[in-house]
């Protein structure tokens, strides 16, 4: 996924402090509230490869939590948040690996609360694996 993407991705899922390299950026761990002993992240744990034509690999250097695409970081989310997050998961599967032509042609959420919009609450039994 794209460096742009990414930081579009981590802003509407409520990251803080996301600073970019060329190859990589780092942030807040987006599960603090859930994985971290405090309940937050107070600097930059979680890191993520860069990678414009491939998936785009995260690992949280404090929590630990980790994966090979920004899907499974989705499915985290859903899990922790126990609702489906259709439109989240959308985006993140048009947009990663691809490369993007003209950025101003794609609807991008906001904001969490956006793509809460169309979750409905589920029980863990019902997500699909990776």
């Amino acid at each position: 996924m794209r460096a742009e993407h990414i930081v579009t991705f981590l802003q509407s899922i409520g990251a803080r402090r996301i600073h970019q390299k060329p190859r990589e950026l780092s942030c807040s761990c987006p599960l603090a509230v859930w994985r971290h002993s405090r309940g937050q992240d107070l600097r930059p744990s979680f890191g993520i490869k860069v990678a414009n034509e491939e998936s785009s690999r995260f690992h949280c250097f404090s929590c630990g939590v980790g994966g090979v695409s920004m899907l499974q970081l989705v499915r985290l989310l859903e899990r922790y948040h126990k609702c489906r997050m259709d439109t989240l998961w959308r985006w993140v599967r048009e947009h990663e690996g691809k490369v993007l032509l003209d950025p101003t042609q794609v609807a991008i959420p906001t904001k969490l609360e956006d793509l809460l919009g169309d979750a409905e609450v589920i029980r863990e039994a019902e997500l699909t694996p990776y």
